[in-house]
């Protein structure tokens, strides 16, 4: 049997969820675009070789490209509200907003130049389509008036992946050895799991999604959730 004090815990947290995912009904934009979204760098950059510390004796190149994952985001700090939030800015500027993928980057680019006398590897940042406006019709929650920006990606590039931008970033010397191994090009992230990091010992995929490269990269957040269960 449940008790008094269980029953009135599991109503209460069912009420507050309810009331955290309350949602806006409506959406205006605020940008002064002719269209009504526009076209962004994403917020996040994925390394797609190993490190390479060049002499300035010669010039050096690297193999590029593996597999990232993400999707669409939302500036917003109530995570249960932002799929329907989502559908609400759809709605209205007639953009679909996806979840996140695994995508190829880079697969067919060849080897990327390193001018000599440098210290980096080769990173990737995907385009974003993105909207931005002011939510109202929020009943119930801290949402109303509030400016929010939602993004999803641009989408796939000549069947090479998404579109977006590779560039070299240059480092120093320590940090790019340390780039030992290509987190896109590991059966990881291959799966849907890009960590990005320092070394990929006993993870290079040996089908080789991007022959012999390596690297380090911006770590990944993980939220996971604790799920109670209340005996008799």
């Amino acid at each position: 049997m449940f008790t008094i004090s269980s029953i009135s815990a599991l109503v209460l947290a069912s009420s507050c969820q309810q009331v955290l995912a309350q949602s806006c009904s409506g959406f205006n934009v605020t940008t002064d675009y002719s269209d009504l979204t526009y076209t962004s760098l994403g917020s996040r950059s994925y390394i797609i070789s190993k490190g390479v510390s060049c002499s300035a004796a010669q010039n050096c190149s690297v193999d590029i490209g593996g597999y990232v994952t993400d999707g669409r985001t939302l500036n917003i700090s109530n995570d249960a509200s932002t799929d329907s939030i989502f559908s609400t800015i759809s709605k209205v500027v007639k953009l679909q907003f996806n979840e996140s993928q695994t995508y190829p980057v880079a697969l067919n680019h060849g080897p990327w130049t390193i001018k000599n006398g440098t210290d980096g590897y080769v990173a990737f940042t995907p385009n974003t389509l993105c909207a931005t406006g002011r939510l109202s019709g929020c009943q119930g929650n801290n949402l109303e008036g509030q400016v929010v920006t939602a993004c999803t990606l641009e989408g796939e590039k000549y069947g090479d992946g998404l579109s977006g931008v590779i560039n070299e970033v240059v480092t120093d010397r320590e940090s790019a050895e340390n780039v030992t191994c290509n987190p896109s090009n590991t059966t990881q992230a291959r799966n849907g799991n890009y960590t990005g990091s320092r070394g990929c010992a006993g993870t290079q995929d040996e089908t080789g999604a991007a022959s012999t490269v390596g690297g380090v990269s911006l770590a990944l957040l993980s939220v996971s959730l604790l799920v109670a269960f209340v005996g008799f």
